[in-house]
C-alpha cells in the first residue's frame, strides 16, 4: 500500500501526483524519467514532491499499488453480483484480464529497463499475488461449505489456479515481449483460461 503520513487535506494532490506519475512514466520509462518532470505536469517543485515520495522508485511502487487497489476494488464490487461458485470464477478471470490488457496498456514496463525496475517492486507484487490467492480461495469456501464442491486445502488449491492461470498466459506470450501482443493474443488467453475454468470447477463439483 503507498503509505503517506500527511493529512486528509492532501488525498487530491497524492491522487494528482500518481496520475500524473503514471502517465510520465508510461511515456519515457523508469530510467528515463527524472522526478523533477513528474513534479512540474503537477505544478510542484521537485522538493515538494519529495514530501510525498522520498524517491523515484517508492513513487513507482506507488503508482503501482494504485493499479493493483483499483483492481481489488472493481474485483470486490463485481464478485459481490454473483452467487454461484462458477459465475464467482468466471468473474474472477474476467476481472483479471481486463486488469492485464490495462496494465500493459499503460505501457509502464518498457523492457529495456524492466530488470532494473523488477526489485524495487518485488514485494508488492507479491503481495498482490497473496491478495488474489486469498480471494480465490474464498470463493472455494463458499462452494465447499455449501456442500456442492470437494476441496480439501481451498488455499492450495487457489494458488494452484492461479498458478495455471499465469502459466497458460505464459503459453501464448512465449518468445515475445508483452508490447508485442496483438488483441487475438489477449483473445487466446482468454479462450485458454475460460477453457480451463469449465475443467476447473467440474473436477471439485461433487
Amino acid at each position: 500500500m503507498v503509505s503517506i503520513s500527511h493529512g486528509g487535506e492532501n488525498t487530491e494532490k497524492l491522487q494528482q501526483i500518481l496520475s500524473e506519475a503514471r502517465r510520465i512514466f508510461g511515456l519515457y520509462g523508469f530510467e528515463r524519467t527524472p522526478m523533477k518532470k513528474i513534479a512540474s505536469g503537477v505544478f510542484m517543485s521537485k522538493s515538494s514532491l519529495y514530501y510525498y515520495f522520498p524517491d523515484k522508485e517508492s513513487l513507482f511502487k506507488g503508482v503501482i499499488e494504485a493499479e493493483q487497489e483499483e483492481f481489488f476494488s472493481q474485483m470486490n464490487n463485481r464478485l459481490k453480483k454473483r452467487s454461484t461458485v462458477e459465475l464467482m470464477l468466471n468473474e474472477f478471470v474476467a476481472v483479471r484480464h481486463e486488469h492485464f490488457k490495462r496494465f500493459i496498456n499503460l505501457d509502464i514496463f518498457r523492457f529495456d529497463d524492466f530488470y532494473k525496475i523488477k526489485p524495487h517492486v518485488q514485494e508488492t507484487f507479491l503481495r498482490f499475488r497473496e491478495r488474489e490467492i486469498k480471494i480465490i480461495e474464498l470463493i472455494l469456501l463458499k462452494g465447499k461449505n455449501s456442500g456442492n464442491y470437494i476441496c480439501k486445502d481451498p488455499a492450495a488449491t487457489a494458488a494452484l489456479f492461479l498458478e495455471v492461470l499465469q502459466g497458460l498466459r505464459m503459453v501464448v506470450m512465449q518468445h515475445r515481449d508483452y508490447q508485442e501482443l496483438k488483441q487475438e493474443d489477449y483473445d487466446r488467453i482468454e479462450e485458454k483460461h475460460l477453457s480451463f475454468l469449465v475443467l476447473f470447477t467440474k473436477g471439485l463439483k461433487k
